[in-house]
């Protein structure tokens, strides 16, 4: 009963994520706060067993969302979560990438050449690349 609360809880703080407009700062607050579960390592293992099951609508987010916070987060559940990501991470590479080539597109048209969501892109990228990484095959 309790991990099903658990669970409820951590599904509705990753949905929040997406919200906007008035709804900003509840977004913020919500991003902060997955932010603050992927990185608690007293709560790892309690994440860990039904972490794949947000793994849709994380990428789906991934898509659209600007604020920093969210982009914090995912950097840090990719390099805690590695193994629950395991042969998803062709799956998580391909729609971050699919995030920065919709910016570039966006950055180009207005005559810039960089935003801060490609900034948090890449280093979600350098996160699955680099370091302890098991994303990448021997």
């Amino acid at each position: 009963m309790y991990q099903d609360r658990f669970k409820a809880t951590l599904r509705f703080l990753v949905t929040s994520m997406a919200l906007n407009g008035n709804e900003k700062a509840i977004s913020k607050q919500a991003a902060d706060t997955m932010h603050t579960v992927v990185s608690d390592q007293d709560l790892y293992l309690r994440f860990k067993t039904f972490a794949y099951e947000l793994f849709p609508i994380i990428l789906e987010m991934s898509q659209s969302i600007n604020i920093s916070l969210f982009w914090e987060f995912l950097s840090d559940f990719i390099r805690q979560y590695q193994a629950e990501i395991g042969n998803q991470a062709p799956i998580f590479m391909k729609a971050i990438v699919a995030r920065v080539e919709k910016e570039l597109a966006k950055c180009h048209a207005k005559g810039e050449r960089n935003n801060n969501v490609i900034n948090k892109c890449m280093h979600c990228i350098q996160t699955m690349i680099m370091g302890e990484s098991n994303y990448l095959p021997a």
